[in-house]
């Protein structure tokens, strides 16, 4: 059994792999994680638990003491052995999810080009080429970095949420026009910028994360696959070639 923690600057994903098949996941707020509770269910004192740990949180907490396990413990980093050859410039600097990602798809979508379109804290786009060779990106601000951007740079303009629901091209109030303004415009930028990948690649298959997956799952040009855990499993796939 492999246990996945994921810790970004604000949730901590930890999730429970039994081989491939991912049986269970909570979330914990990254932090506070001396209040993390594993479920019973779980069983870590009686299961071989193995723990890989992804963390790019500040501070560097007692993964040991979080999560005590009895198998092998190790965190992840650009150095250790992949599934795919990265070309990117500056390895050293490529953010764990996306690393994870592109392997991920390397074993869903072994042999054929893969885009993954991950809707997070930033919004990101990284090819794989073949199934087998990363080639880099694009990042731009994600969702609520723009709700964000918006209240804090000006001073009448209110800070809003993101909401799942269609929004209309035209906003007859404030409100809706900044969440039309930034919904739809990330709409349009994911669909273009996906369109430009597939006249590069035609075929290619398109993989939609992240943590606003579900605002924009519905409301995106087809065929795009819905991935919600793609990085947990591509870390899963890092963990099982490094566990020997």
């Amino acid at each position: 059994m492999n246990i996945i923690a994921d810790r970004g600057n604000s949730i901590t994903k930890i999730y429970l792999f039994a081989e491939d098949e991912l049986s269970s996941k909570i979330e914990h707020d990254s932090l506070h994680l001396d209040s993390l509770i594993i479920p019973h269910e779980w069983n870590l004192a009686n299961e071989s638990m193995n723990l890989f740990v992804s963390d790019v949180g500040e501070g560097d907490p007692d993964w040991s003491a979080i999560i005590p396990v009895n198998g092998k413990t190790l965190r992840m980093d650009h150095a250790l052995i992949l599934n795919i050859e990265i070309l990117y410039q500056t390895p050293e600097t490529l953010g764990h999810d996306r690393i994870a990602n592109a392997c991920a798809v390397s074993t869903i979508n072994r042999g054929k080009d893969s885009l993954v379109i991950d809707a997070g804290t930033c919004l990101k786009f990284d090819i794989v080429k073949a199934g087998t060779t990363y080639l880099g990106g694009s990042i731009s601000p994600g969702l609520n970095m723009r709700y964000e951007a918006v209240a804090n740079n000006t001073s009448q303009l209110p800070h809003l949420k993101a909401v799942e629901e269609k929004i209309e091209l035209i906003g007859t109030s404030t409100t809706l026009a900044i969440q039309s303004g930034i919904q739809n415009g990330m709409i349009e930028e994911i669909n273009g910028i996906t369109e430009r990948y597939r006249s590069m690649y035609p075929g290619i298959s398109v993989y939609l994360t992240g943590g606003d997956t579900e605002v924009f799952a519905t409301m995106l040009k087809s065929p795009i696959f819905v991935a919600p855990d793609l990085t947990a499993r591509g870390l899963n796939e890092i963990f099982k070639l490094n566990l020997h």
